[in-house]
Parts: structure tokens; sequence; C-alpha cells
């Protein structure tokens, strides 16, 4: 188990000084802080290249590059809790673009109550006829078998329509 964990934290390293010298990169071609970008993009990963390429076309703009910076960051960040908040709730049969705008609304606290979500299952709209519900034997081999099976689990015999 420990070898997994250090695979994953050398994993996780090396993905962030990837996108730490993707960010550093663009930050050079801005004429900006490379040292800084690096590790912005470490730790935010590709949201800081993001963030970049929001303030550069507001510098075009002439618009405060610094805010649209963070917000290029924090917008890039945002999107990523929404559809993890979404997926989160397909995982358990609730609705996936429900959740993604209360992701985009709430933020890590919409992704936090999507961890915790209970599962239910979907009713179906047809209705099943009583005979269907009830647990039915086998004709060729005597097998009991459970009402949601078609085939018989030991001869694959099809079910007998009642």
């Amino acid at each position: 188990m420990n070898d997994v964990v250090i695979i994953c934290v050398l994993v996780a390293i090396i993905i962030g000084i990837v996108f730490g010298a993707i960010s550093c990169v663009e930050a050079k071609k801005q004429n900006r802080s490379d040292t800084k970008w690096f590790f912005i993009g470490f730790i935010f990963g590709f949201n800081a290249f993001i963030g970049l390429k929001v303030s550069q076309a507001a510098d075009e703009e002439g618009h405060d590059v610094n805010l649209w910076s963070i917000l290029g960051v924090l917008g890039g960040l945002a999107t990523i809790i929404a559809f993890e908040s979404g997926l989160n709730a397909e995982n358990k049969c609730h609705d996936f673009s429900c959740w993604v705008l209360l992701g985009f609304m709430f933020g890590l606290a919409g992704l936090f109550v999507s961890c915790f979500l209970k599962s239910f299952e979907k009713k179906s709209s047809v209705l099943i006829n009583a005979s269907a519900t009830k647990d039915w034997t086998c004709e060729n081999c005597g097998t009991k078998n459970s009402s949601d099976r078609n085939f018989c689990k030991r001869c694959a015999r099809i079910r007998p329509k009642n």
C-alpha cells in the first residue's frame, strides 16, 4: 500500500512540474515573473495557464492584468469543482446538470454535499405484473431463481411465461 501512495505522490509532483513549466513558458512570453507562475502552475495545474491567457486578453483591452489572472485561475478551479460535483451526483443516480449548476453556485460546499449524497434507484414507469415479482422455479432443473432473472442460473433455460 505504501508503494502506491509513493507512486501517486511522485506522479502528482511530476504533473505539477509539467504544469508549472507550461505556465512558466507562457509567463515568459508575457514578460511576467516566471518563477511566481511556475509555482502557481505547480499548485493549480492547468488553471494557471488559463489565468495567464485570460490576463493576456485583459492586458490587450487595457484591464488590470493581476485581477484577471486571479479570476482566470479561480474560474478554471470553479469549472473543475462543478463538473466533479456533477459526476459525484451522477454516480449516485442524481441529475448531472443540476449538480454541475449547484457546484458552480456553491463551489466547495456543493462538491462536499455531492460526495455524501445517498444513492437511489431510478423507478421504472412500466408497471410490473404480480407474477413477475415472484421467485420462480426452473421447470428443467428445479433451481429456484430470483424474480429479476429471465434465465435459469444453473441451466440457462428461459423463464416460462405465466
